[in-house]
């Protein structure tokens, strides 16, 4: 095999390979980025088994002078690719196993390969059925709810995001126990699927992370099957196996009754709890949110280990007196999502119940108040 490349190109695909590839694994053919050039183009293909990722190079930056494939150590292509800067690489790889040979302008590298054979490529063929997502609602989807997962929870379900797809519409929610995300955008299906059974999948939130750094202008295609995901972003194509475990049913979480409501601008709102958090430390990390009637927001918060705040915002508020302490963190990652000049509506019951902050049409996102004991 014999390519010669543009450098920018080659990085930036190598770059969402190497997001997959596994820095530490039993099997060390695993930390290894396969390399195809063939009549389709060039593509870089890396799994760690439990999500897999097949990445193509954009073909106008490739000139392949001989097809065949080889094996990339992962992380010192990645260093030559950086630290070198001629503006096109030349790759050869001699044989299935053996000697890969990367050179610039002013540089040479020889590096000893594994049997390319020996790598796991998996099959990233979308099926004649399945449904399509434009990027941008996928990628705005995503960015509402992953945050809200909880990758260390021994509850499996807990460490992935939920998707469901019901007629022109795709729902994804994620939660930590303690604060649930959900949003939603159209969708539309290509083919006959069949009616679902049992429950929704979860796709892991690692998985998430890549899809939405995978995602570009072109529509997504997504094929659900029973234990895996394939989701083709046109310039790459996602695997990823399925979270074992029930979720909890997020529409039971969602108040529907509130004794207060009110209109903010999230980029205030964000400034103001951002404030408050200076002061919050691991063993207090409550922040008291205080509605006063005369239309101020009051954050106080008290650290016996770091200080005291108080921080205010105008608000538009008339009602009574209402008082609940959160975690800001929580709100901020809400926040920090939302455009500054995005309109968000926040609806309470009362301090010991859960409060509810939505923007825009469908993004919703349910906040558990801290105990007065666990600030």
């Amino acid at each position: 095999m014999k390519l010669i490349v543009n450098r920018k190109a080659f990085s930036e695909t190598l770059g969402l390979a190497a997001a997959v590839a596994p820095n530490s694994t039993p099997k060390d053919i695993l930390k290894y980025v396969h390399l195809a050039a063939g009549p389709d183009g060039v593509s870089l293909t890396a799994t760690d088994q439990e999500i897999g990722i097949k990445a193509d190079v954009d073909p106008a930056a490739c000139e392949i002078s001989e097809p065949g494939s080889t094996l990339l150590p992962t992380k010192r292509v990645q260093q030559m690719v950086r630290e070198t800067t001629d503006e096109t690489i030349v790759l050869n790889a001699e044989g299935k196993k053996g000697r890969l040979t990367f050179k610039g302008a002013h540089a040479e590298f020889a590096l000893s390969v594994p049997d390319v054979e020996e790598f796991p490529l998996g099959n990233y063929e979308i099926g004649p059925a399945h449904r399509t997502l434009k990027a941008a609602d996928l990628r705005r989807l995503i960015a509402h709810t992953v945050f809200a997962t909880d990758v260390e929870s021994t509850r499996y379900a807990l460490g992935g995001v939920l998707v469901n797809f019901e007629g022109t519409t795709c729902t994804l929610a994620a939660t930590d126990s303690r604060r649930l995300a959900v949003d939603s955008g159209p969708c539309e299906t290509v083919g006959e699927i069949p009616e679902p059974s049992g429950e929704s999948p979860v796709i892991p939130a690692k998985g998430m992370d890549i899809l939405a750094r995978t995602l570009g202008a072109t529509d997504a295609r997504v094929d659900l099957r029973k234990h895996d995901v394939l989701i083709d972003c046109g310039q790459a194509t996602v695997y990823t196996r399925l979270v074992e475990g029930r979720f909890p049913r997020w529409q039971d979480v969602i108040p529907k009754e509130f004794n207060a409501e009110l209109e903010l601008i999230a980029g205030p709102l964000h400034a103001v709890v951002r404030q408050a958090m200076i002061v919050t430390s691991e063993e207090s990390r409550g922040v008291d949110f205080t509605f006063e009637p005369d239309g101020r927001l009051v954050l106080k918060s008290v650290s016996a280990d770091v200080g005291t705040s108080e921080v205010e915002l105008p608000i538009s508020y008339s009602g009574p007196q209402l008082m609940a302490t959160f975690d800001p963190r929580f709100i901020a990652e809400f926040l920090k999502v939302l455009n500054p000049e995005d309109l968000l509506t926040w609806k309470l019951i009362d301090g010991e119940s859960a409060a509810l902050l939505s923007a825009g049409d469908s993004y919703r996102y349910v906040i558990m108040p801290l105990s007065r004991e666990g600030r």
